[in-house]
């Protein structure tokens, strides 16, 4: 009996490459949406709504747009560094108020508001990220299939 088999190195890579990535983003805006439960509302508005997922393949990244995330997600007091004040020119950026003193963030509008809303919805939810990623990518490699 004759077997034969092709095989398309280039063509399999790529498959496993694009359902890494499909894998990846369906776990980060998962990621975007369990850490916004922890975001605080912020001074300017509500920066749930200021979070964009950065792309590219084989990374993705969220980042919270406003001049006050940074501030607000280390929960820190931050001052300008020329001026020791709390607000800052524009293109500055602050730095960490020595002696350090932690802001007492508002749960007015958000109960559940927190620092570190990322790491902390990743100890909360991680595992879940994590299998959304695995079905996700099994899914797309399932795809391929013949």
């Amino acid at each position: 009996m004759k077997i034969k088999l092709n095989l398309n190195a280039a063509a399999t890579v790529e498959r496993i490459k694009a359902a890494a990535d499909a894998g990846l983003y369906a776990m980060v805006e998962t990621a975007m949406e369990d850490a916004s439960e922890f975001v605080p509302h912020g001074e300017t508005g509500n920066l749930k709504s200021k979070v964009i997922i950065n792309r590219e393949p084989g990374k993705a990244q969220l980042v919270w747009e406003s001049p006050q995330a940074r501030y607000l997600y280390y929960g820190l007091l931050m001052i300008s560094p020329s001026t020791g004040s709390a607000w800052a020119k524009k293109g500055e950026t602050k730095v960490i108020k020595k002696p350090i003193k932690e802001l007492n963030l508002s749960k007015g509008r958000n109960s559940k508001a927190r620092k570190l809303w990322a790491h902390y919805a990743e100890n909360q939810y991680g595992k879940r990220w994590k299998e959304v990623l695995q079905q996700v990518f099994k899914l797309n490699m399932e795809k391929g299939r013949s």
